[in-house]
C-alpha cells in the first residue's frame, strides 16, 4: 500500500471562505485525492491553518516521524509566509522547502532502503478582486514569483511539481481560499498526476504489500 502525506496550510486544512468553517473530508482536496485513488492508497492530512514554510521545521520533522513510512510527500505551502510578512524574500522561503526536501531524502523507511518521493505544488494565485478586503497582506506577484522558482527548485531536486495556478482559482469571497468545487478540482488533478507519479518513480514493489 502506497502511503502519502498532504502537508499543508489553511488550503490543506480544508477553511471553507464562505463561512470560515472546515470543509468535510469528502469535500477537502486530499479527501478527494483518497477517494479517487481508492484501494491500494493511505492519505495521510496534515493541514493546519496559518502554517508557514519558515515555521514548520519541528512540525514537519514530527509529522514524518509519526506518520511513516511514506511513500510520497506533497508539499502545498508559501502563501502564509508572503501574506504574514511583507518584507520576507522569496529566496528565504525557496531556502526553507529546500530544507525540507534535505530532511526527506535524509530519511529512510523502515526496510532501510528508499525516500519517500516528492510532490511541490505552486501556490494558488491571489484572486484580485477581492484583494483590498482580504484579512491577509496581499501580494500577487510575489506569490507568482514563488510558485516560479518552486518550480525550478522541483526541476533541480527532482521532486514532481503541480501548477495549481493552471487547475484552480481562489475564491472570490477572500482571494486566497479554495471554495468546495476548487478542492475537488485539486484532488481529481492530484490523483491523475500520482498514479503516473508513482509509475514513472519506480518505487520499491515490495512497498505496497505494507501497512
Amino acid at each position: 500500500m502506497y502511503r502519502i502525506l498532504c502537508f499543508g496550510d489553511s488550503n490543506t486544512w480544508g477553511y471553507n471562505p464562505v463561512n470560515g468553517l472546515r470543509f468535510s473530508e469528502k469535500e477537502r482536496w486530499p479527501g478527494v485525492l483518497s477517494r479517487t485513488l481508492g484501494d491500494g492508497f493511505r492519505i495521510v492530512e496534515d493541514g493546519l491553518n496559518g502554517r508557514r514554510v519558515l515555521d514548520s521545521r519541528s512540525s514537519f520533522e514530527t509529522s514524518l516521524n509519526e506518520n511513516g513510512p511514506l511513500d510520497v510527500i506533497i508539499i502545498f505551502l508559501g502563501v502564509n509566509d508572503i501574506c504574514f510578512e511583507s518584507d520576507i524574500r522569496i529566496d528565504d522561503i525557496l531556502a526553507g522547502i529546500s530544507e525540507m526536501i534535505r530532511i526527506i531524502r535524509g530519511s529512510r523507511d523502515s526496510a532501510g532502503d528508499i525516500a519517500a518521493e516528492i510532490i511541490l505544488i505552486g501556490a494558488v494565485p491571489i484572486n484580485e478582486v477581492q484583494v483590498e478586503d482580504c484579512l491577509y497582506c496581499m501580494e500577487a506577484e510575489k506569490i507568482v514569483g514563488f510558485s516560479e522558482g518552486l518550480r525550478h527548485l522541483a526541476e533541480t531536486e527532482g521532486c514532481g511539481y503541480i501548477d495549481s495556478g493552471r487547475i484552480i482559482r481562489a475564491s472570490e469571497l477572500d482571494g486566497i481560499h479554495l471554495e468546495a468545487s476548487e478542492h475537488r478540482k485539486l484532488g481529481l488533478f492530484i490523483a491523475d498526476y500520482a498514479r503516473t507519479f508513482l509509475t514513472n518513480a519506480n518505487l520499491n514493489n515490495s512497498r505496497k504489500n505494507g501497512n
